[in-house]
């Protein structure tokens, strides 16, 4: 580890703390081996000890550690201008501050400027930090050219706020529109209560995925391709350019730090959680809506998690609305097919929860004669290709896309299944499966599998329009990579029936699940206490997640009965 102890200058305005220029070669860092740098200028030192890995380490860094301390006052910008000997993009370099345990802010995303050989990187940080780790690639030969620590100018975030309610309280009037005819006081109730406290918890913190947002957003605006920068997104452009406007508007009103910005972003989920409410208490069920809203789980994941999943499912059940002659009367059945596949390949497109499921209407009788079967999911995924092949036609963006899209991989070892095959193996046998490569396709496999049986299984049950709801119950209850954020992907689908035992049990289990961020929101992200409790429940949390995947099952047992007795609907027009 390096150590540059800076001194403090007090310019006015944006306040830079110290600039200082060092010009300093760090040799090749090779992980945790002693690194023997000696640099000492006019008030700044350097010095060279054993890197310590960090228990939430993740794939970046590795490669030695720069401490930058600011002894006396408190900074929230730090500014990196260094050399690099070989290819290293921004993402490969982690910065932390040790006074936020959580490890939501340990590797925050930077604004980064190359030129050459030359990388300028700018992070803005959490007010009163006084010090921060910068993680360095393993193997990367760097040259520090200059380190600028500064203070800027914090906007107030009830700006954010009034910005967010431009178009927030306009969403919410427009639902209150589309249900008024429902004369339900408790679901306008739920939509004014979710907004609230979901906008509340945004101002509370947030998790690695908001820096992720950050340097996204900074890509699109700087004009350079997303998937050829960075790995840390894995998804179709539409969310990019969303998180872009929102940087933009934070910028057009001065709004610096990551609260404001978190702040708009959620607001955005937050109206894409009203309009599947609307969609839900309008074609289903009014207290399942009012379920969906209120839930633990979806409070969580939109106001603190900021998890986008409900676009492509608003945009999912939008589709199966369309394959309904009884909803749209003066379509043809042709034009409902069309524009239904064309909302499924935008949903895909977004974020690819349904890739599977246009290959399942081939099995679907009522959808039509077997040409319109073809032909409704080939244009989904003709929309899902064309997306994306508009910003992968240069070989950078490619070859980031093949990397970290396609062969994108989850957190392996933490679902129901994969651990059930692995605990018998290990005591029958005594081989460890998750040391076995062949594993991970077998799970993936039989993952595909149960969720194409179980769709076909509602085909066949003559409840076609339910067969995407049921595609996301086994998308969850079969994944062979489960983390808490996950559990919301079933919520939209379980609410269907409200009075049903699973149901019940899943939010409850759920709900626990999420207990790692709400415990850390409720003791405070900088509290020794919720450190340790946080880093108790990482390691229990593997239980309440299998139950949660078990609830699962249990649900689409009751769905199996409960089909028996719901009337199916044909789009075939006479």
């Amino acid at each position: 580890m390096i150590v540059l102890s800076l001194a403090l200058a007090t310019p006015p305005q944006v306040r830079v703390l110290h600039h200082a220029t060092t010009h300093q070669q760090v040799a090749a860092l090779l992980g945790p081996n002693r690194i023997d740098v000696q640099y000492s200028g006019e008030d700044n030192s350097v010095r060279s000890i054993n890197t310590t890995p960090w228990m939430f380490q993740r794939v970046l860094g590795c490669g030695g550690t720069i401490s930058i301390v600011s002894p006396g006052e408190s900074f929230n910008r730090l500014e990196i201008t260094m050399q690099l000997n070989g290819r290293f993009d921004a993402w490969a370099f982690g910065l932390s501050v040790p006074e936020h345990v959580e490890d939501t802010v340990r590797y925050l995303a930077p604004v980064c400027q190359r030129q050459g050989t030359s990388m300028h990187l700018a992070w803005r940080l959490p007010e009163s930090t006084d010090r921060a780790y910068l993680e360095l690639p393993m193997g990367s030969a760097v040259t520090l050219d200059a380190i600028t620590l500064a203070v800027d100018r914090r906007s107030s975030p009830w700006i954010a706020g009034l910005l967010a309610g431009a178009w927030l309280i306009p969403g919410i009037l427009v639902v209150q529109h589309f249900v008024r005819s429902l004369h339900s006081r408790a679901f306008i109730a739920a939509i004014w209560a979710h907004t609230a406290v979901c906008m509340w918890l945004s101002t509370l913190g947030h998790n690695f995925d908001l820096q992720s947002y950050q340097l996204v957003s900074d890509l699109v605006l700087n004009h350079e391709s997303v998937y050829a920068n960075t790995s840390r997104y894995n998804y179709g452009m539409p969310w990019a350019f969303v998180l872009a406007a929102m940087e933009w508007c934070a910028r057009q009103f001065n709004l610096a730090g990551a609260m404001p910005y978190h702040m708009l972003v959620a607001s955005i989920i937050i109206l894409g959680n009203l309009v599947l409410a609307c969609l839900l208490a309008r074609n289903f069920t009014i207290t399942g809506a009012i379920i969906y809203l209120l839930a633990p789980m979806t409070l969580v994941l939109t106001g603190y998690h900021s998890q986008f999943n409900n676009f492509p499912i608003v945009l999912g059940i939008a589709g199966m609305a369309m394959l309904d002659p009884q909803l749209f009367r003066s379509y043809s059945g042709n034009t409902r097919r069309v524009i239904s596949s064309m909302l499924f390949g935008v949903s895909m497109w977004i974020k690819h929860i349904f890739l599977f499921y246009p290959a399942l209407w081939l099995s679907w009788d009522r959808l039509g004669s077997w040409p319109h079967r073809v032909g409704a999911a080939c244009i989904a995924y003709a929309v899902l290709a064309i997306g994306f092949c508009l910003f992968i036609l240069d070989d950078a963006s490619l070859e980031g896309f093949n990397a970290h899209v396609v062969h994108y991989n989850s957190t392996f070892g933490s679902a129901l299944f994969p651990n059930m095959l692995a605990r018998i193996a290990n005591r029958a046998m005594d081989v460890q499966l998750y040391q076995q490569a062949w594993f991970l396709s077998l799970c993936k496999a039989i993952w595909l599998v149960a969720v194409l049986v179980c769709t076909r299984a509602a085909f066949r049950l003559g409840a076609g329009q339910y067969s995407m709801f049921v595609y996301l119950i086994a998308f969850a209850a079969f994944a062979p990579s489960f983390a808490a954020q996950y559990t919301w992907l079933a919520l939209p689908a379980l609410v269907l029936y409200p009075r049903s035992i699973s149901l019940w049990a899943f939010v409850v289990i759920s709900t626990f699940c999420q207990s790692q961020s709400l415990l850390g929101i409720a003791l405070g992200l900088n509290l020794d206490a919720a450190a340790h409790a946080i880093e108790w429940l990482n390691n229990a949390m593997i239980r309440p997640l299998e139950l949660a995947q078990g609830c699962l099952g249990f649900a689409l047992l009751e769905w199996v009965w409960i089909f028996k007795r719901q009337p199916g609907f044909s789009v075939v027009t006479a």
